[in-house]
């Protein structure tokens, strides 16, 4: 799905996982997780050109990615804004890569497992 870079974004985002997780288990943890991913690319990435979120169910677990226009120096950061706090404190894993310009965010919450993520 693709999220204009305005500030509807985070909310757009957050119908977008209620509806595709159907209110299951989860649903509220991962609509605040996306709010925080979303809002990183608004805060932090280029403003320029579309956000992109992808929802999946892999084993009984969502994996939730974002992408956007920035630059990040690799690897998961060390987790200093209350925003990524809560990331890394209720996501059962999650992490930022990125290269040519892009960054991708992700978090998984549900089963334990491995995820293509």
């Amino acid at each position: 799905m693709h999220l204009d870079p305005n500030l509807s974004a985070p909310a757009v985002a957050r119908a977008a996982v209620r509806r595709t997780m159907g209110g299951g288990d989860g649903a509220e943890v991962a609509e605040l997780l996306v709010t925080e991913l979303v809002t990183n690319v608004l805060r932090h990435g280029s403003g320029d050109g579309t956000i992109d979120l992808t929802m999946r169910s892999i084993d009984g677990a969502w994996v939730v990615e974002v992408h956007g226009r920035g630059t990040i120096a690799g690897g998961k950061p060390d987790v200093g804004g209350f925003g990524l706090v809560l990331v890394d404190r209720l996501a059962d894993d999650w992490g930022i890569d990125g290269d040519d310009g892009f960054v991708r965010s992700w978090f998984r919450i549900g089963p334990s497992g491995p995820t293509e993520a």
